[in-house]
């Protein structure tokens, strides 16, 4: 993570993607909710807003405020729980590198998405704003595992590609 965070600290990661979900900022925002983080034993924030418009405020842990970040791949690899909206990108980077995660659905993102993503994901790891604070003491953890098998699923492959936009014209998909 460069130098927002020191080696050793226990850091949050709270990620919304490229889009806003100020409710979520908010939520990780509230001191109860920062009391809780240092009661087991979080010493750091990183908040990535993407396009949202609510700055943290409270600052009862050491607090890192990001818009986009470019190398997001080594932040969740140093933090030691990810906190976020319900993106694939997020959600194969923690599994991939075995994170401890708490999604949150945005219910203002645009698209079907999300709904898809919740058909395919454990719902151990999907929780409401109005209950994030009481999993921060049980977060599920991604495994390479499902990873690993969840890739050769051709019904997921195809859910990605669609997610990211890419060209699946020359797969064999079967056209629902």
């Amino acid at each position: 993570m460069g130098n927002s965070v020191p080696q050793g600290s226990k850091t949050v990661l709270v990620t919304v993607g490229t889009s806003k979900f100020n409710s979520l900022v908010r939520k990780v925002d509230e001191e109860d909710f920062q009391r809780e983080l240092q009661s087991l034993g979080y010493t750091h924030v990183v908040y990535q807003l993407g396009t949202g418009t609510f700055l943290p405020k409270t600052a009862l842990l050491h607090v890192v405020v990001e818009r986009y970040i470019d190398d997001f791949c080594s932040y969740v690899k140093e933090s030691d729980l990810i906190i976020s909206h319900l993106g694939a990108g997020n959600l194969l980077e923690v599994f991939k590198h075995e994170k401890q995660a708490i999604f949150v659905p945005n219910p203002d993102a645009k698209g079907r998405h999300q709904n898809e993503l919740l058909s395919v994901l454990d719902p151990r790891f999907v929780t409401t704003l109005d209950s994030l604070k009481g999993r921060l003491r049980n977060p599920a953890r991604g495994t390479g595992e499902f990873y690993r098998k969840l890739l050769p699923r051709l019904e997921f492959n195809y859910l990605v590609y669609d997610l990211v936009n890419l060209d699946t014209s020359a797969g064999t998909r079967k056209s629902t």
